[in-house]
């Protein structure tokens, strides 16, 4: 969305990221919350972290800056999982708490690129 981010060290030596500017968070939250959410339940939570490094290599979304790698020998499984999500129909944000806590892959769709929705909430 084109804000600088800010890396600090924690006490227990992980580290914490955010925006720098101050509305930026609002911004991020308000995208976030206006935007239709899709959920994809997995096996487990190592094979729901794996999933979303699949997904996010086969989809390549525009907040997803940051890569790892899947392993490939799910990739049968992982491709049933992504058409899935897909065609689910999506939820709003507010009803993402009465959603099932089984492990699983939250996908964030939205109708407007981030710049479009930052420059259409500045106006």
């Amino acid at each position: 969305m084109g804000f600088e981010i800010v890396s600090k060290k924690r006490e227990s030596g992980s580290r914490k990221y955010s925006i720098s500017q101050h509305d930026g968070e609002e911004f991020v939250s308000q995208y976030l919350q206006s935007g239709l959410w899709k959920t994809c339940v997995c096996q487990s939570a190592d094979e729901a972290r794996d999933f979303q490094w699949y997904a996010i290599d086969k989809k390549r979304p525009n907040l997803n800056k940051y890569m790892q790698f899947w392993d490939t020998n799910f990739e049968e499984r992982y491709q049933i999982y992504l058409e899935h999500l897909i065609a689910e129909d999506g939820i709003e944000f507010q009803s993402i708490s009465t959603l099932d806590k089984s492990p699983g892959v939250y996908s964030l769709w939205h109708n407007m690129s981030p710049l479009d929705f930052i420059s259409m909430k500045k106006r």
